[in-house]
């Protein structure tokens, strides 16, 4: 994704520091995250021919690249080799340690009607992207029954404005939002730009 025009980054922070990642340029596709645990458990089983291609301690990225309307999905995966060699004495035993964390992404592409140029017709993805110990963790999260869809309704409750703007880039926002804590704190800030004023104004 272009990271010119990622206007909304929304992170939620999950546990053992793993993160969710939603990028976005238009806030109103949030509705496409509607049944987005589904489409992580779809995610998961068509990538599982992947997990024997792993060696011990390598990371892994993953994308998983959806086009609406089409019945095509393509899915990019590539291993990395550690980045240093780490290793645990316990017990008198010595062990390796992979350090590096995976990366999975899922891209949602919506075709916009009012280009006529192919290269064009699938502009402004969302894109939510998970940073874990191991990417076969997303299983334990889809465990946690509703935490998917509570924390992706609390960003959109959060940061969608009651009018939109015409110009995407008048309206962009940055949100953390801790669903594991106590009070299950939420941080939110806002960069809003009156149409007609480039001075933009810092809303929290």
């Amino acid at each position: 994704m272009n990271r010119d025009l990622v206007y909304h980054q929304h992170v939620v922070d999950l546990q053992h520091h793993e993160q969710m990642i939603i990028e976005v340029t238009d806030i109103t596709d949030y509705t496409l995250l509607k049944h987005f645990d589904s489409l992580v458990e779809s995610a998961l089983n068509d990538v599982v021919f992947y997990k024997d291609s792993v060696q011990l301690l390598e990371h892994v990225r993953i994308d998983y690249d959806v086009k609406l309307g089409s019945d095509d999905i393509l899915i990019r995966c590539k291993r990395y080799k550690p980045s240093a060699d780490v290793y645990v004495k316990h017990s008198g035993s010595m062990s390796a340690m992979k350090i590096d964390r995976d990366t999975f992404r899922i891209i949602i592409r919506k075709p916009l009607i009012e280009h006529h140029m192919p290269e064009h017709m699938y502009d402004y993805p969302v894109q939510v992207t998970f940073i874990l110990n191991n990417y076969n963790n997303l299983r334990n999260i889809l465990a946690d029954k509703g935490l998917l869809t509570q924390s992706i309704d609390t960003m959109m409750h959060a940061v969608i404005p009651k009018r939109a703007s015409t110009n995407l880039e008048q309206y962009q926002t940055y949100a953390e939002y801790y669903p594991y804590s106590y009070h299950k704190a939420l941080y939110v800030k806002k960069i809003d730009t009156e149409p007609g004023d480039n001075r933009k104004k810092i809303l929290y």
